[in-house]
């Protein structure tokens, strides 16, 4: 009988318990991740952020239903609780993944900078004239007519009230167009307030009688503002190219 409690006391000696050793003294979260009140992670209390240092508390616990290797630590903003170990990362990881968010973020920097830029030149560029036309294009209406849309950007300080221009119809060999009633041109208007940096669209769908219309060119711009001011302005010098 002694014999037998022996060799179940040395049996025991050696059976695994259910904490382990030690783990190093720091660690890092690899991302966002939970901190649970206990080993059997079944109440959550935290969200960790990644790359928060945690300083382990306790040694390994494998005694919950899920198989996690669960471990007691601290945060380095002093939260307490539970945590898989498999979600931190040890020193060498930390320096890596660290080096790699800071080599993404300097890129993304770098971009950032770059696209400010172009959008500076951008800015610069366009607000060096007081109004652009962005776009002219002819619309077919039915078989025997054409139509028009005209949109304007308005980069000056103030307030438009008016735009009036004249549309000159041309075909696509570049000939002006007469149409079926003998009009060449036709005087057109487009009603404000058009705000600073805002823009604004002219459109009729029948403008000419005709079904030769490809394109036209404006001409006698003027743009009249909210103070009653009024200033003209040459088609080719403010039809912004795309």
């Amino acid at each position: 009988m002694k014999k037998h409690s022996f060799l179940i006391v040395l049996l025991l000696s050696f059976t695994s318990p259910v904490i382990s050793q030690n783990i190093d003294s720091v660690y890092w979260a690899k991302y966002n991740l939970s901190m649970y009140s206990d080993c059997g992670a079944m109440k959550f209390l935290y969200q960790i952020p990644k790359f928060m240092e945690c300083f382990p508390l306790k040694p390994i616990c494998k005694d919950n239903s899920f198989g996690y290797k669960m471990i007691e630590v601290r945060t380095a903003d002093y939260k307490y609780g539970w945590v898989d170990i498999d979600d931190l990362g040890d020193s060498t990881y930390f320096i890596l993944k660290k080096a790699e968010a800071d080599k993404s973020a300097e890129k993304k920097r770098i971009e950032k900078l770059k696209n400010d830029s172009i959008n500076a030149e951008v800015y610069k560029f366009l607000h060096s004239k007081q109004i652009w036309i962005t776009e002219v294009s002819a619309k077919d209406y039915g078989s025997q007519s054409a139509g028009i849309v005209v949109k304007f950007l308005n980069t000056s300080t103030k307030t438009i009230k008016y735009i009036n221009f004249t549309a000159v119809p041309y075909n696509q060999v570049h000939d002006p167009v007469i149409d079926d009633i003998g009009k060449s041109f036709k005087a057109c208007q487009l009603i404000g307030p058009i705000l600073p940096d805002g823009d604004a669209t002219y459109q009729t769908d029948i403008l000419f009688f005709s079904s030769i219309v490809s394109y036209y060119k404006l001409k006698n711009i003027s743009v009249q503002y909210m103070d009653n001011s009024v200033i003209y302005f040459n088609y080719k010098d403010i039809l912004l190219k795309q």
